[in-house]
C-alpha cells in the first residue's frame, strides 16, 4: 500500500531553516466540492500574471488586481486511484478513490511562464521550518475519512531520522482543500526528526502567492512528493 501523500522530500526539509508563529483558527476553503477554485494573488504587484493555469485544460485568466476563478472538473476514472490503507490510520471507506496527481498551479504572463502559485503561509524568499504550511486539493469520489498518525524512517544519503505524519482528514465527495503543515523540527547533525500535519483544517495566515520561476522545479516537487504514491 501506498498512501495518498509520502513525507517531505530531502530538498524540502534542508530549505525550511528559520521558524514561523502558528496559525490555528479555522479559514474558508478555496475550492468548492464541484471543483471551483478561487483566489487573489497576494504579491500580484512584484509578480504580476495575467492567467492561470492549474493543467492545459483548466485556466483563467487573472484579473488586474490579481484575482482568478478556474473550475476544475470531475478527475477521469484513470486519473483516479483506490485510496487503499495507511498504517497506523483508520481509514473509513479503503476503496474510496482519490486522484493520483496534485494539480500544480502555473501562472504566465505574455504568454511566457512567470511562476508556480502555492496557497502556503511562506514565499520563495522566505522559507521557514516550524508552523511552514501549504494547501492541496484532492478530489475523492466519496465522504471518507483517515485519522491517525505513522512514523516512517528516511534515509537521504547526508541525513536520516524519522517523519511522523498526524492524519485528520474528512473527505467530502468532490473537491477537497487540504493542508500540510510542520509541527515539530528538529536536527542535530546528519539526524532529523519531523512531525508533520494532514488535516482539513485550513489555518488563516494562508495565501496565493506567485513563487517565481526560481526553483520551480522544487516547489512543484515539493508538492508533489506529498501526493506520490
Amino acid at each position: 500500500m501506498k498512501p495518498i501523500f509520502k513525507v517531505l522530500l530531502m530538498s524540502l526539509v534542508v530549505a525550511f531553516c528559520s521558524c514561523k508563529d502558528d496559525e490555528v483558527s479555522s479559514a474558508p476553503s478555496s475550492i468548492t466540492s464541484a471543483g471551483v477554485i478561487s483566489g487573489t494573488i497576494s504579491n500580484y504587484g512584484l509578480l504580476p500574471a495575467d492567467s492561470i493555469a492549474f493543467s492545459p485544460e483548466f485556466g483563467s485568466k487573472v484579473t488586474s488586481d490579481g484575482k482568478f476563478s478556474v473550475t476544475l472538473t470531475v478527475p477521469q476514472m484513470y486519473d483516479l486511484e483506490e485510496l487503499g490503507t495507511i498504517e497506523g490510520t483508520v481509514v473509513s471507506d479503503s476503496t474510496a478513490m482519490c486522484n493520483k496527481e496534485i494539480l500544480a498551479a502555473i501562472v504566465y504572463l505574455n504568454g511566457q511562464q512567470a511562476g508556480v502559485m502555492m496557497k502556503t503561509n511562506f514565499s520563495a524568499t522566505s522559507l521557514s521550518s516550524l508552523g511552514s504550511a501549504f494547501s492541496t486539493f484532492v478530489y475523492c469520489d466519496r465522504n471518507v475519512t483517515i485519522k491517525g498518525s505513522n512514523t516512517e524512517k528516511i534515509n537521504g544519503g547526508v541525513y536520516s531520522g524519522t517523519v511522523t505524519s498526524k492524519w485528520d482528514v474528512n473527505y467530502k465527495k468532490g473537491w477537497n482543500e487540504i493542508v500540510m503543515k510542520i509541527e515539530s523540527f528538529s536536527m542535530s547533525g546528519g539526524s532529523l526528526e519531523e512531525t508533520i500535519s494532514i488535516s482539513s483544517n485550513i489555518p488563516n495566515g494562508l495565501k496565493w502567492s506567485n513563487m517565481g520561476n526560481f526553483g520551480l522545479p522544487t516547489q512543484i516537487n515539493m508538492v508533489r512528493s506529498f501526493m506520490n504514491r
